[in-house]
């Protein structure tokens, strides 16, 4: 049986911004289908972001 792959806690990590967006986009968004998130605000984060799903 083939493990999943699991993200591990590094120390870069806490430099790195974060975004919360609702599945099933987040999971768009990780694996290339989708390269865009629009929002009615303008969130400055350029560059590599975590990607947090959401429940809401």
């Amino acid at each position: 049986m083939k493990r999943k792959k699991t993200a591990h806690w590094t120390p870069g990590l806490k430099k790195l911004k974060a975004i919360s967006i609702r599945q099933p986009w987040a999971w768009l968004i990780v694996n290339g289908y989708k390269d865009v998130k629009n929002r009615i605000w303008a969130a400055n984060l350029r560059g590599r972001v975590l990607i947090h799903a959401g429940a809401t």
